[in-house]
């Protein structure tokens, strides 16, 4: 994703709530269904290195870490959030848990004010094009990412082998 495609995106979000959601993706690899999901119980905020525990697809967990820039947006949330017997972290104006079609309406709204294409999963995959363009190990990302398969995580190699292009060009 362009980086200015992102910068107009979140320019136009215009609360502490959507923009930690769209963060998470972002810079955290979730999953809109993860972003749904998540609990205050999953948010270890305290520890040295902020991180949530994610449930991800079949159920498996992984460990999550955040941003400098992911973390101070959900804190800022966090301060604001309503009072609420719900533990999902990310509120409906009804106090329970958003849907992932209520998230994915939300990204539609901020998308089409932005005037740009962003998906869900373009957020996620952004995430992990910028762990392959700092050179983390592809078995890093597997397990950032909550991949069962690394087969699943070299898709996104492929889509982005720097290495490849060079040697090519080369």
């Amino acid at each position: 994703v362009q980086e200015d495609a992102l910068r107009r995106f979140f320019a136009v979000i215009d609360n502490n709530r959507d923009r930690a959601m769209f963060l998470l993706m972002l810079r955290c690899g979730l999953r809109i269904g993860e972003v749904a999901a998540l609990q205050l119980a999953d948010l270890c905020l305290d520890e040295p290195h902020a991180r949530l525990v994610v449930s991800g697809k079949g159920s498996r967990e992984r460990a999550v870490y955040l941003s400098p820039q992911a973390e101070r947006t959900l804190r800022a949330y966090l301060a604001e959030r309503p009072a609420a017997h719900s533990e999902f972290v990310f509120l409906s104006y009804q106090l329970d848990g958003l849907s992932t079609t209520a998230i994915h309406k939300r990204l539609m709204r901020y998308r089409g004010q932005a005037g740009v294409t962003l998906t869900a999963h373009r957020l996620r995959h952004s995430f992990a094009n910028d762990l392959l363009n700092a050179d983390a190990p592809i078995t890093s990302i597997q397990k950032l990412m909550g991949h069962r398969w690394l087969e699943s995580t070299q898709t996104y190699v492929q889509a982005n082998d720097r290495q490849v292009q060079a040697d090519y060009f080369a």
